[in-house]
């Protein structure tokens, strides 16, 4: 106890400081913090920090005495700087189709084997791996290729389906529509794949009639140009039998 103005007080409740002191692996002090609290108290330093560095190790508390230049020494060790970096995938024709942020401590090698984006191919000539740097606006390119995707067109003419058609179309590519022989589309549209597919297309047509379907029909169109050329020959031959019976008549009136 202290005699204080003539008061006893006991030491339990005396106010002390203590510093804690962050030591880095080469035994350098890289920073300072103190602390206070009642002699006989405990403080948590559980959570105890440096800007910069994480700690290695350390007591979770800390129990006051009535000691002066009270110290607590925590080792710690430089946190690593995190960089950022941007997956970009991009086609042989340097559309970029989609992009992926990915991040690590710097000099630390992060794995891209099986890197990959919706809709698309990651080529053979893909990087399997990139080591970040302290570099701002890093960028590694992912060559992809389209692949196909399936997707079922169906032809409704009003609420009645009247066709229907499954397709394998690429990322990117027109889906290949085609009205049903006997009816025409309501709409002239083109579809492209997305990269997440569409799976089912519904496709309005409407019923051709007389002349139109017929010549919308290519059996017909068939029949149109053997007919014609039936019809070219038997003139053909027909003209050459004039000639042969004009180059006769002629060798009569000769003789």
């Amino acid at each position: 106890m202290q005699t204080i103005s003539g008061h006893q007080v006991h030491a339990a409740t005396q106010m002390q400081t203590a510093t804690l002191v962050y030591v880095d692996s080469n035994g350098k002090q890289v920073g300072t913090e103190a602390i206070s609290g009642n002699v006989g108290t405990s403080f948590d330093i559980s959570h105890a920090s440096v800007s910069g560095y994480k700690t290695t190790s350390r007591p979770t508390s800390y129990t006051f005495t009535a000691v002066a230049n009270q110290t607590v020494t925590i080792h710690v060790t430089k946190a690593p700087t995190i960089a950022r970096a941007t997956l970009v995938y991009t086609t042989k024709r340097g559309l970029v189709v989609a992009t992926e942020p990915i991040n690590g401590a710097v000099g630390q090698s992060i794995d891209l084997t099986h890197a990959s984006t919706v809709g698309y191919q990651t080529a053979s000539t893909a990087p399997t791996t990139y080591r970040f740097t302290q570099a701002t606006n890093q960028r590694v390119t992912m060559p992809v290729s389209p692949t196909a995707q399936g997707i079922t067109v169906s032809y409704y003419s009003g609420n009645k389906r009247v066709s229907r058609a499954f397709e394998l179309v690429k990322t990117g590519e027109t889906i290949p529509v085609k009205a049903p022989l006997g009816y025409r589309l309501v709409k002239q549209a083109q579809r492209t794949m997305p990269a997440k597919g569409l799976g089912q297309l519904r496709v309005a047509v409407t019923q051709q009639t007389g002349w139109a379907r017929l010549s919308a029909s290519s059996l017909f169109w068939s029949l149109v140009v053997a007919i014609g050329l039936i019809l070219w020959d038997q003139i053909a031959g027909y003209r050459e039998f004039k000639a042969k019976s004009k180059s006769k008549s002629k060798e009569s009136e000769m003789k």
